[in-house]
């Protein structure tokens, strides 16, 4: 159960940061005499167009992959008559 923890709060830790160096998240304080405000946005919009932007991508590879493996297969099937 602790190692459990443990790989949560890294997955957590990793991505807080990957949000944050791709503008998914931004932080700000204030703070007025005693009181101290931590405040976090989240932008929405930028974290879907960046999925889809990694779909698109993955989809293309995996295109390409598959036609480049395609055509060897087929000489195989031609050279074993």
């Amino acid at each position: 159960m602790r190692n459990f923890l443990g790989f949560l709060v890294i997955v957590v830790i990793v991505v807080l940061a990957v949000g944050y160096y791709l503008d998914w998240f931004k932080f700000s304080s204030n703070s007025t005499g005693n009181t101290s405000n931590f405040n976090m946005q989240v932008d929405k919009a930028k974290i879907q167009t960046d999925t889809e932007k990694a779909k698109e991508q993955v989809q293309d590879t995996a295109k390409d992959i598959k036609e480049k493996i395609k055509p060897s297969s087929e000489s195989k099937e031609k050279s074993n008559p």
